[in-house]
């Protein structure tokens, strides 16, 4: 019988603002109409590059604090197999993950 892969845990926002290869995306237009969050592109490469990391190795999720989110709104989504999860309102990315791990 196949092990379950891996889980890999991202705090996506604390990854962003560490580094300066996503924070150089941030403000930058995503190209789509009505976008106005700063962060998107920055999200967007985040989300690729965990999932060229992970490739099938480990079950991937990205965890975003959504107190930071110009709208709250935003979808748990998998995108490239890797799990999106935006923190529920009143709570922090952090506690998000403690439940995961």
């Amino acid at each position: 019988m196949a092990r379950p892969a891996e889980l890999l845990v991202v705090d996506g926002y604390n990854v962003i603002h560490k580094s300066q290869r996503y924070m150089d995306l941030v403000d930058q237009p995503s190209g789509r109409l009505g976008d106005t969050d700063p962060f998107d592109r920055a999200r967007q490469l985040l989300i690729a590059d965990v999932a060229a990391y992970a490739q099938g190795r480990y079950e991937a999720v990205v965890v975003f604090d959504a107190a930071g989110n110009v709208s709250p709104e935003r979808p748990n989504l998998t995108v490239a197999g890797v799990r999106t999860v935006f923190s529920p309102t009143g709570e922090d990315a952090d506690s998000v993950i403690e439940r995961l791990v």
